[in-house]
C-alpha cells in the first residue's frame, strides 16, 4: 500500500470520529446553555428523550414528516395563568443512506382552554410550495391581503372557520413576520421557524414571539 493510499484510508476513518466527538461536545454545550436559559425564563428543563411527548405530538402534520430517527430532546416547560407551554428540540430524518438528511427544529407547543381552533397549517410558501399540498386541499388566500397570500401557505379542511380565525390582526402580524410556521387544532398549537434549531442567545426572543403568537389565537 502506498503512503498516499494509507493516508486516504486514515483520513476516511478519522473524519467521522472527529465529527462525532465535535458533535457530542457541541450538544453538551447546548444542554448546559439551555439549562441556564430555562432558569432565566422560569421554565423547568429536562434532558433525555421524551417518547411520550413525541407520541402526543403526532396529531400535528410536522411530526409526520420523515420515517426515521424522530426525537424530542432538551424539553423546557412551564405555565402561565392562561396556558401551558413547552419548548423543545425536534429531530427527524428523511431519505436513506447517502441520500438521508437530518432536520432540526426548536418547537414551542402551547395548550390553552382559551383556544378553540379549527385544524390549520400555516407555513412560509417558499419552504413548502414545491412539495405539494400539505393537507390535500387548496391554499387559502385572502384577496385583500396579497402579501400574506404570497408569503404563506395556509391550509385546512374547514376553510370558512379558518378564514374567520385569520382576522386582520393575525394577517398583518404574519405578513410582517414571515419566518414562522404554525399548526393549530382545538386547544393546542405548535410554533417554529424553518431555519433549524434556535440558537440559545436567540431563545428568549423566540419565547417572547411565541407567546405573542399564542395570545393572538386565544379568546
Amino acid at each position: 500500500m502506498s503512503p498516499l493510499s494509507a493516508l486516504i484510508i486514515a483520513v476516511t476513518i478519522a473524519l467521522p470520529i472527529i465529527f462525532l466527538v465535535y458533535s457530542s461536545k457541541m450538544e453538551k454545550k447546548r444542554k448546559a446553555e439551555l439549562r441556564q436559559a430555562a432558569e432565566l425564563l422560569k421554565l423547568t428543563y429536562q434532558e433525555g428523550d421524551h417518547p411520550d411527548l413525541l407520541s402526543s405530538m403526532e396529531k400535528f402534520k410536522t411530526f409526520s414528516r420523515g420515517e426515521r430517527s424522530r426525537k424530542i430532546s432538551n424539553l423546557m416547560s412551564g405555565k402561565t395563568e392562561d396556558l401551558a407551554l413547552k419548548i423543545f428540540d425536534y429531530r427527524y430524518r428523511t431519505g436513506s443512506g447517502k441520500n438521508s438528511t437530518t432536520h432540526f427544529h426548536t418547537i414551542v407547543h402551547v395548550k390553552s382552554s382559551l383556544m378553540n381552533l379549527p385544524a390549520f397549517s400555516l407555513t412560509p410558501e417558499s419552504i413548502f410550495h414545491k412539495i405539494g399540498d400539505f393537507f390535500g386541499v387548496k391554499d387559502i388566500d385572502f384577496d385583500m391581503y396579497p402579501e400574506f397570500s404570497k408569503q404563506y401557505l395556509l391550509k385546512g379542511t374547514e376553510e370558512e372557520a379558518i378564514r374567520k380565525l385569520f382576522n386582520r390582526e393575525k394577517l398583518m402580524f404574519f405578513t410582517d413576520n414571515p419566518q414562522f410556521s404554525v399548526e393549530g387544532q382545538n386547544d393546542e398549537m405548535i410554533i417554529f421557524k424553518n431555519h433549524g434549531r434556535v440558537k440559545v442567545p436567540e431563545l428568549q426572543q423566540f419565547f417572547t414571539e411565541s407567546l405573542k403568537i399564542s395570545h393572538l389565537f386565544m379568546g
